[in-house]
């Protein structure tokens, strides 16, 4: 009985030093029951810094963070493409577009853009605008161009210039074989030359539809041609909007066509 009782005592003994290792290693790992922990991070969008959790181990965060980081500071995340204008590209009627350009360009010396239309926008971290500009150096005689401007706006409200493309440039007016720019209004409301022979070129015609945007310039041959840069899309379900510029003839008789369509590269 005696042996009974000691042996029992022996084993309780044991069984409380097993569970006492158990408990202190449990402590010194910190009571991990799992591999992944909730790590804070920083993420680096257009220089200012923002922490999110991740439900990551710590080195799998630190690797990936410092990736996003780089990738940040060479190309500005994308959220999706960009959102065409379609019907709506007066500056009047897209506000924050027009407050974001202000800001992007105000200071900006040397050179002076005229926004013509507001082609559309592309969620980033923070919002991309382009516009359709006509652009001069600011010197005496200088000679316009048409081109597209880019401007980022960040989540605070911070707006800089991203980047340009010249699309149409003209000789100048007098000289022959070129187009020559229109310096004038560029909506083809306002040029009810060009937009007779716009409206005669497409009559009848299937498979693309075009929405004009500006009336960028002309072109003297046997009758004349007329630059007009629109937005184009087919008639298919699955379409993408596209920018082109479209040239159209109209010959001596006033008959008019679609003589050729030129893409334009859109986004920065």
């Amino acid at each position: 009985m005696m042996k009974k009782t000691m042996k029992s005592v022996m084993n309780k003994k044991l069984l409380a030093m097993v569970l006492g290792l158990s408990m202190a290693l449990v402590a010194c790992t910190g009571g991990k029951a799992s591999t992944k922990s909730s790590t804070t991070a920083e993420s680096i969008v257009d220089g200012k810094a923002t922490e999110t959790v991740s439900e990551k181990d710590g080195t799998t965060v630190e690797k990936e963070n410092r990736k996003a980081t780089t990738a940040a500071v060479e190309d500005m995340p994308t959220v999706g493409g960009w959102s065409m204008n379609e019907g709506h590209f007066s500056p009047k009627d897209n506000k924050e577009a027009m407050e974001a350009f202000q800001k992007a360009t105000n200071g900006l010396t040397g050179y002076r853009y005229e926004v013509l239309s507001v082609l559309g926008s592309q969620v980033v971290a923070g919002t991309n605008y382009a516009y359709l500009c006509k652009g001069e150096v600011v010197v005496p005689d200088a000679s316009p161009v048409y081109l597209l401007l880019y401007v980022y706006e960040d989540l605070s409200g911070n707006a800089e210039v991203l980047g340009k493309k010249d699309i149409f440039s003209g000789s100048e007016e007098g000289m022959t074989g070129g187009f020559t720019l229109n310096t004038g209004k560029t909506e083809l409301k306002d040029n009810e030359e060009v937009n007779v022979a716009f409206k005669k070129a497409l009559e009848g015609f299937t498979g693309v539809s075009y929405e004009p945007i500006a009336y960028l310039g002309s072109q003297v041959v046997s009758g004349t041609n007329y630059a007009v840069l629109c937005f184009e899309k087919a008639s298919t379900a699955s379409a993408e909007t596209k920018l082109s510029i479209v040239t159209v003839y109209e010959n001596l008789d006033g008959k008019a066509e679609i003589l050729s369509t030129e893409d334009v590269d859109f986004g920065v």
